[in-house]
């Protein structure tokens, strides 16, 4: 039995990503190709076993995303080497032509321009002429009793005719047949046998029916049959807001035991269901909250009552789509607002009708299309965007046409590329910024010059791996920092070779688990948000803690986690000046070094700005008055320390000037001493106290005459 994923132990024993047991006793065998990356797909062929995915070496070989392995060795044949440039994701063999069909995110493939699926020889490895030309990624794929091949995935065109997600191609011709299913959303999975298809994925509608992602449909017409198990959704992205609503998106029709497509809102106050009701019609990937409005990215094309394409803002209270309009081409997987600008990232060709790769930026308000550009060359997972970079993972090797693999960091404000360049050899699927770090999750095995295996803390300066390494054996998809912890959520069964299933909690230093928290979940963790009294968790699981649970649940924090008071300083703060430059640190103490420093509340006063690192103030005020705010000091440990001030500004004094009247003045035999008048400029118009004369005389020959004398 051969076995591929992402895994790197199999039975206990090292196998990367690939691996063979024997089929009655599940004992581990030898054979070991050890992929660099990877495996998606597996399929035997008449010479070995044909194996798809992300890997570039397998079988002791060169090998870009496509195989073919000894059945006894596990060696590449080396004469057997078509190469994609990207990632193949489904393979299968049909004997009778015969050829290999392969279908995945690649656009060449055996050195042919080939647009995501395409038919190659078994033996040559040479890409044939047949050429269905799909719009987007394949996912699955079959070949029905009469050799037509069935096809699914995120595409929208099969050779320029609209196909949504699903198609049957011709095996000759290469063109769509009249077959038309029009799935509502992603398609992951077909199986076609003896006159009907089988069919799984996000789709809530296929066929002409209302399906909950599986169906079984008619080979001839496409037509959904009265089969209908109905399989309830997954939980892909959460979000809270200062008021207490936990946001909830994903790929559903139901939720709470209430009607709901694919996004929905709770009450954290009192676990209820909120009247809150968008309705999107295709899955919600991404969400991220801005003031009073929600940011949605998806696969969408109607929510909150109006057309929008994959992105919308949403009115927090009503529910009902904003005047905002970005209309993206593709599915939107992340998004991050920071100032008026959304940055979002996923697999899209264009958005508002103007070129752009996978990542763009849009203004948070109307959703004009920013100028901002800097396009990737593949699937965009993950975008973290702060003030200093906007940090950025998926499947790419390019940012702006710049050697980028995985993970990268632009400019906020102009896209430039940064040198920030951790490389990793995998999908990167989370990043989340904190004061000296940036916290990295996803497939990949090595990261910032050092072997971690799926998630990683890099250097927030330069991308090196720091020592920090928990080493999770499956694919994280989620990151969240807290106060004193690190939780983690994804495919992952041990993390630091401690059971975990599929969530767990680590030290933000030390990266060792926590022995006090285990939800233990049946099954994937895909998001993770903070709630007031623990933490909500979203994925694809029935139980949590051998409770049941539905896909979503709240549960309470590591109760291990330990944070130190960390203080700033709490001295009066000297008046300032209008015009006087000022320097002022706001260095915290007790917690551990080093920290981040960020203004929680108010406004400091005009023309003074916090340094993130360092927590000194700088600069010169512009405006008198009396300025409250707070500024929060965060440790390496996540731990934060709050302190409010009231800083004063002056406006520049006043200025009062005395000038002498000493033109004619002389002292001779005759006039031995003088008045000396004086004239007072006033500078302001408040009440005169004193004024003050000073002169600079020669002791030992002038002095002050008496008064009267």
């Amino acid at each position: 039995l051969y076995v591929g994923g992402d895994f790197t132990l199999l039975n206990g024993t090292a196998r990367n990503r690939v691996g063979a047991v024997h089929a009655s006793t599940g004992a581990l065998l030898t054979w070991n190709p050890n992929a660099n990356n990877s495996v998606r797909t597996l399929v035997s062929g008449p010479a070995g076993l044909f194996v798809g995915g992300q890997f570039t070496t397998i079988g002791g070989q060169t090998r870009n995303r496509i195989a073919l392995l000894d059945f006894t060795t596990g060696s590449a044949i080396t004469s057997w080497n078509p190469g994609a440039n990207s990632i193949v994701q489904a393979l299968v063999y049909e004997p009778s032509v015969p050829t290999l069909y392969a279908g995945g995110q690649f656009t060449n493939i055996g050195g042919l321009a080939r647009n995501r699926l395409a038919s190659l020889d078994p033996v040559t490895a040479a890409t044939s002429a047949w050429n269905p030309n799909l719009g987007n990624s394949v996912n699955a794929l079959a070949v029905g009793p009469t050799g037509a091949v069935y096809v699914g995935g995120l595409f929208t065109t099969v050779g320029g005719l609209s196909r949504n997600r699903i198609a049957e191609v011709d095996p000759v011709s290469g063109l769509a047949t009249a077959w038309n299913p029009n799935a509502g959303n992603t398609v992951n999975a077909l199986v076609a046998v003896d006159g009907v298809v089988y069919v799984g994925g996000d789709f809530l509608t296929i066929g002409g029916q209302a399906r909950s992602r599986i169906a079984r449909l008619s080979a001839a017409t496409g037509a959904a049959s009265d089969w209908n198990p109905s399989a309830f959704g997954s939980v892909l992205a959460l979000a809270i807001d200062g008021g207490g609503s936990l946001f909830v998106g994903g790929s559903f029709n139901g939720i709470g035991g209430t009607a709901r497509n694919n996004l929905a809102a709770f009450s954290m106050t009192t676990g209820q269901l909120l009247p809150w009701d968008p309705n999107a019609d295709n899955q919600v990937q991404a969400l991220a909250l801005a003031g009073d409005a929600v940011v949605v990215g998806g696969n969408f094309t109607q929510i909150g009552g109006a057309i929008r394409n994959n992105l919308a803002v949403v009115d927090a209270t009503a529910g009902l789509a904003t005047a905002f309009d970005a209309n993206v081409d593709g599915p939107v997987a992340a998004v991050s607002v920071l100032g008026s600008r959304i940055y979002l990232g996923g697999l899209f060709a264009n958005v508002g009708g103007q070129p752009r790769s996978d990542l763009a930026a849009v203004n948070l308000t109307t959703g004009a299309l920013d100028p901002w550009t800097a396009d990737a060359n593949d699937q965009v997972f993950a975008v973290h965007a702060t003030p200093e970079a906007v940090y950025v993972g998926g499947n790419f090797t390019t940012l702006a046409g710049v050697p980028r693999s995985f993970v990268g960091a632009l400019d906020p404000a102009t896209a430039a590329v940064q040198l920030w360049a951790p490389e990793a050899n995998g999908t990167v699927r989370a990043l989340v910024s904190t004061c000296d770090r940036v916290f990295a999750g996803g497939f990949f095995t090595s990261i910032g010059s050092q072997a971690r295996n799926r998630v990683a803390s890099l250097n927030r300066f330069n991308g090196g791996a720091q020592a920090w390494d928990p080493n999770a054996n499956g694919p994280v998809y989620t990151i969240l920092p807290a106060s004193g912890v690190v939780y983690l959520g994804g495919v992952l069964s041990q993390v630091g070779g401690v059971t975990r299933n599929r969530a767990a909690a680590v030290d933000p230093v030390s990266g060792v688990v926590s022995t006090t928290w285990n939800p233990n979940s049946s099954g994937t963790v895909r998001s993770l948000v903070a709630v007031p009294g623990g933490l909500a968790l979203g994925g694809l699981f029935s139980t949590l803690t051998g409770a049941p649970t539905g896909n979503l649940a709240v549960v309470t924090g590591d109760a291990g986690a330990t944070c130190a008071t960390v203080t700033l300083p709490t001295a009066s703060l000297p008046l300032l000046i209008v015009g006087s430059p000022t320097t002022q640190s706001f260095a915290a103490s007790g917690g551990v070094s080093t920290y981040c420093y960020r203004l929680s509340s108010g406004a400091l006063p005009n023309g003074l700005s916090l340094d993130f690192s360092s927590g000194s103030v700088t600069g010169t005020p512009t405006v008198a008055g009396l300025y409250a705010f707070a500024i929060t000091a965060t440790d390496s440990r996540g731990c934060p320390g709050t302190q409010s001030y009231t800083w004063g500004v002056a406006a520049s004094p006043a200025v009062n000037a005395v000038a002498i009247a000493d033109s004619g003045l002389c002292l001779n035999a005759d006039r031995l001493s003088v008045s000396v008048p004086f004239t007072l400029s006033r500078g302001d118009a408040l009440g005169l106290r004193s004024v003050r004369v000073v002169f600079d005389r020669d002791t030992t020959r002038l002095g002050f005459a008496s008064p009267g004398g």
